[in-house]
């Protein structure tokens, strides 16, 4: 049974940001494809990470389908790079972030849950502790890239000495 729980969020770009980035179409777009698309750029910096980290990695995750409230054991970072997840299909997604402590591990005590849209992306920075993605409302594929080395360092993982359960959002946010 989970000792604590803590309620998610909606995705937006300013909650999020501590952690990262959140992809999304909106703002200003030019016209691209002889005018039959729009482009939205965005300031998606994947060249910074670390050296070792010498390969860009792509993968497909298809993630089963979850309901709320769910519950967290692990956590998992990736200290030499960033790591990018857009939606192909699904209805939404959790995640959950919390910062690092002096000493390089997960504050668990500021762990914080969001619910993203099939229209977001998001890109962890370099080091954040995260959740893996939650797949809500049906299974869904997601497109991952990440700068790896190939070792032990492109994902470390801490399992929880205690679980924690994260609700939906509160009624007002939803």
């Amino acid at each position: 049974m989970p000792a604590r729980t803590i309620r998610a969020a909606l995705l937006t770009a300013a909650a999020f940001a501590p952690f990262g980035r959140v992809l999304e179409a909106g703002g200003h777009a030019s016209t691209a494809n002889q005018g039959r698309a729009e482009r939205f750029d965005t300031a998606l910096d994947l060249a910074t990470h670390d050296a070792r980290a010498s390969r860009l990695h792509s993968a497909v995750y298809r993630i089963a389908q979850s309901s709320l409230p769910f519950t967290v054991t692990v956590i998992e970072r990736h200290p030499l790079s960033p790591q990018l997840f857009y939606p192909n299909s699904g209805a939404g997604f959790l995640v959950c972030a919390c910062p690092v402590r002096t000493d390089g591990e997960p504050d668990l005590s500021a762990l914080q849950a969001f619910i993203g849209t099939r229209a977001q992306g998001i890109v962890w920075n370099a080091g954040v502790w995260h959740s893996p993605l939650a797949a809500l409302g049906e299974n869904a594929d997601f497109l991952m890239l990440q700068w790896q080395c190939g070792g032990p360092l492109d994902c470390e993982e801490r399992h929880l000495p205690v679980a924690i359960s994260v609700a939906g959002p509160a009624a007002r946010d939803a």
